[in-house]
């Protein structure tokens, strides 16, 4: 509403009681507001407290994001086959803005593929985080990049055109958010980048750093799943980034693998410095204190096509190697002294299952006592190892 005294425009929440104009300091009691009924108000999915102060402003209008969803559905027809899509998209599209935490985020992982393991490392800079758990996180994960050069206050300006608002949620979901995110996207950037099509993330470790003022609220059109969909059917959900025009598409079906399909706005918007940056995944080994890790050609780190199987084994000296070759000789260990006895002695019908079963006993209990000796061998490994780096670390201060 405008400030009595100057004009200004006044933003606040229906919870307060004093509205102050940050132009001239007036100072106005809400049931002034409220009796004059010269207010405008906007919805606020969540709570007002926590709303970030910081936005981007629509780009793409309406129409424009219809034509981008329009696009996307004529280029993946087979994915669309049987849904009234583009008449939803027509009726039902909303313009929504969305909390989001603004994050540099390192990565660092062994990744096992069909064509052996190797370390990776991968960056994103200006990376978006959705806060808010009633939206698919994939979805709007998908969403990036954002140019955040164009932040600006969040004013009613960025109210008009019946824009819905969320709050950012407290969720302990979202702390793992980052996480199950790059767990989902790493496979696909190997994929493209490298053609590796059997991808698993075994050890990472992670660094993230929080921008200062890192929440933003940011701009989306987004069409909800039909309302008549029901749990088992295709259940399509998209949004269109409000800044730069890219388009998403989520399909969920129960029983099945979810997907997304992309289409970019063309041409492409120019982007600031301030952009989000996806570094291209790198494949890296360790050299040797205090420069631990050096950039590697992929091509020299990856071998030849493995099956799942021999990529179990596909190092002699690993722990799983050594278990598998220990339990094929106990395997023959239990042959043997079964054969043995029996071969010794004259026994019934009877009497053949038990001898069998004691060789065989006495086999496992080998067996487990060779693994236990050979875990306590690598632990004793590893702390001679934490040891020896604990020395030279004392040694050089």
């Amino acid at each position: 509403f405008e400030c009595p005294d100057c004009g200004g425009i006044i933003t606040g929440f229906t919870t307060q009681s004093v509205f102050i104009c940050e132009y001239c300091g007036n100072k106005i009691m809400a049931t002034e507001v409220f009796a004059s009924g010269a207010y405008g108000e906007n919805l606020i999915f969540g709570y007002d407290f926590n709303m970030y102060k910081q936005a981007l402003p629509f780009k793409i209008t309406r129409a424009q994001a219809v034509e981008q969803l329009r696009r996307l559905v004529r280029e993946n027809r087979d994915d669309f086959a049987g849904e009234d899509i583009e008449q939803r998209v027509e009726s039902d599209l909303q313009a929504i803005y969305l909390p989001y935490l603004v994050e540099d985020f390192s990565l660092r992982t062994i990744v096992d593929t069909e064509r052996g393991r190797f370390n990776l490392y991968h960056d994103r800079i200006n990376w978006g985080l959705p806060q808010s758990t009633l939206f698919d996180i994939y979805l709007l994960n998908k969403l990036n990049p954002w140019d955040y050069g164009e932040t600006a206050p969040f004013t009613p300006a960025f109210l008009e055109k019946d824009v819905q608002i969320f709050a950012p949620m407290n969720d302990e979901q979202l702390w793992t958010e980052p996480y199950r995110i790059l767990y989902r996207d790493i496979p696909e950037m190997l994929n493209s980048e490298f053609g590796l099509n059997d991808v698993e993330l075994l050890k990472w470790m992670t660094d993230s750093r929080r921008h200062q003022n890192s929440g933003i609220n940011l701009p989306i059109w987004f069409l909800d799943k039909a309302s008549e969909a029901k749990e088992s059917d295709l259940q399509i959900r998209m949004a269109v980034n409000g800044q730069t025009g890219k388009a998403v598409a989520l399909f969920l079906q129960a029983g099945k693998k979810d997907y997304t399909r992309t289409l970019d706005l063309y041409p492409p918007p120019e982007m600031s410095d301030e952009s989000t940056i996806y570094s291209q995944p790198i494949a890296i080994e360790y050299k040797k204190e205090p420069f631990l890790f050096q950039a590697s050609d992929i091509n020299q780190v990856l071998g030849k096509h493995r099956s799942k199987f021999r990529r179990r084994f596909d190092r002699s000296g690993s722990m799983k190697y050594r278990t598998f070759v220990a339990l094929c000789i106990h395997i023959a260990l239990g042959l043997a002294l079964s054969i043995f006895a029996l071969s010794s002695s004259e026994l019934r019908a009877e009497g053949v299952f038990g001898t069998v079963a004691a060789s065989f006993f006495l086999a496992a209990l080998s067996f487990g006592l060779t693994v236990a000796i050979m875990k306590g061998f690598d632990n004793l490994k590893i702390i001679s190892a934490r040891i020896k780096r604990s020395i030279r670390r004392f040694n050089r201060h």
